[in-house]
């Protein structure tokens, strides 16, 4: 019976809108959202920062190996060259001929001049005597003395007129012709040389201060406990353990320097020490030692 009342009251209803009777509302109805619920546990992303380990890289300047090409010098520039003299050997050869030689090592384009003094033991150009080497190649050069004269020698090199590099001093005593004992034994028919007598011969003394003076000697032979120089004011007497001394103990020695009193002349005898006695004397040389003026 109800269910017949709303069909009923359905049908007066839809005729009065159809007739416009019932003005119609319109409602608005907010629609429903329906969140649905995820099904599944929620997948969670941790983002960790892990920094990698920094590469460290280390520039080191290895220097390049030095090579061996040499800096060629400017025409400006001069190479060094040590230029060297020395005189290895001043010999009389006779009848007043001394020979020099020499070592050199640098440039010599101009040659040598070989000086020589009987009065400075520092000979130099062009103050002293002296010969001219015109070759640079040349290493021996002779001059020509006075008879028992001690002389003083340098070498040095000749350049633009004058001498730069010296040698070292030599000196040699020149024999008097008929005082120069035989320097090399003769040789007899037979061939075999003759013994040369030992001997011990004064050259030649020079002053070397106030009360000072060098004596200079040859001697030939064997001097193992070398030689004593005996002074005194009288020649005649002169002899080993009666006269006053020096005692050279170097049998290789040629040169000694001598004292005594200012202004006194000594006469000097040398001989051969046997080591108790002397068995080989030499000539007799006079000397006066100089003093203040």
């Amino acid at each position: 019976m109800q269910m017949k009342k709303m069909k009923i009251l359905d049908g007066v209803l839809s005729l009065a809108l159809l007739a416009g009777c019932i003005p119609v509302v319109a409602t608005s109805t907010p629609a429903s959202h329906t969140v649905d619920e995820p099904t599944q546990t929620p997948q969670v992303i941790v983002v960790t920062s892990t920094p990698e380990t920094p590469q460290v890289i280390v520039i080191t300047a290895t220097p390049e190996p030095a090579t061996a090409t040499p800096e060629v010098p400017t025409a400006t520039e001069t190479t060094a060259v040590q230029t060297t003299l020395n005189i290895t050997s001043v010999a009389d050869s006779g009848n007043g001929n001394v020979v020099v030689n020499w070592d050199a090592s640098g440039d010599f384009p101009a040659g040598f001049q070989v000086v020589w003094s009987s009065t400075s033991q520092e000979p130099s150009f062009p103050t002293d005597s002296s010969t001219y080497v015109s070759d640079p190649n040349a290493r021996s050069a002779t001059f020509h003395g006075s008879a028992n004269t001690l002389y003083f020698v340098r070498v040095c090199r000749y350049a633009n007129s004058v001498c730069d590099v010296y040698s070292n001093l030599g000196y040699v005593a020149v024999f008097a012709p008929t005082l120069a004992p035989t320097a090399k034994p003769a040789v007899p028919s037979s061939g075999t040389p003759a013994a040369i007598s030992p001997y011990i011969y004064i050259t030649y003394m020079k002053s070397a201060g106030y009360g000072a003076a060098v004596i200079y000697w040859k001697a030939y032979g064997t001097f193992d406990h070398g030689f004593k120089i005996l002074y005194g004011t009288d020649p005649d007497n002169l002899s080993y353990g009666e006269s006053k001394s020096f005692d050279v103990k170097n049998g290789t020695y040629r040169v000694f320097t001598v004292t005594g009193p200012y202004y006194t002349k000594f006469y000097y005898q040398m001989c051969r020490f046997t080591g108790t006695s002397c068995d080989l004397y030499s000539n007799v040389y006079s000397f006066t030692l100089s003093g203040p003026n």
